[in-house]
């Protein structure tokens, strides 16, 4: 109609049709309708995103804290790490994946342990250089235990194996 024709100048309209009557004309676009709800879709996903944040700050704020491992806030007992906060079934040994609750651990590069997982862990052969864990070939002198790499000269700091 002559509205489309004037908006578009005289070209028709790609990927869109044209619809109306009595005078009035409309162009429905189905590229702008799937953009649309791409923009939808993400806005979405934002506002979702800074309502936890938002949550957590009011969680924080009145004395609240939120679970480091599942997120959700922590109502009664909790776990204090350093600065993370866990409900005590979350917070959980790295070796058997139990729950430690409020019993006693070791932290062991950056994650807790029960004592005795820890125990397992630990390699009982140890180099008496770099205090390192021994598997596998080592050099024994003096009844101490070394690396191949940490076997060396005490002068010259050269290889002696």
């Amino acid at each position: 109609d002559g509205w489309d024709k004037k908006m578009n100048g005289g070209k028709p309209t790609t990927g869109a049709t044209s619809i109306g009557s009595g005078g009035t004309s409309y162009i429905v676009d189905d590229g702008a309708k799937a953009r649309n709800e791409a923009v939808r879709s993400r806005n979405a996903a934002v506002k979702k995103g800074n309502q936890a944040k938002m949550d957590a700050a009011n969680n924080a704020q009145h004395g609240k804290h939120t679970c480091a491992k599942c997120g959700e806030v922590i109502i009664g007992q909790g776990v204090q790490d350093g600065s993370d906060f866990y409900h005590p079934t979350c917070w959980t040994c790295a070796g058997c994946m139990g729950a430690i609750g409020g019993g006693v651990f070791v932290r062991f590069q950056g994650v807790p342990y029960h004592e005795e997982c820890y125990k397992a862990l630990k390699p009982k052969e140890r180099c008496a250089k770099c205090d390192g864990p021994i598997a596998g070939k080592f050099f024994k002198y003096k009844g101490a235990k070394y690396h191949k790499k940490c076997f060396a000269c005490d002068t010259c700091n050269g290889s002696i194996a």
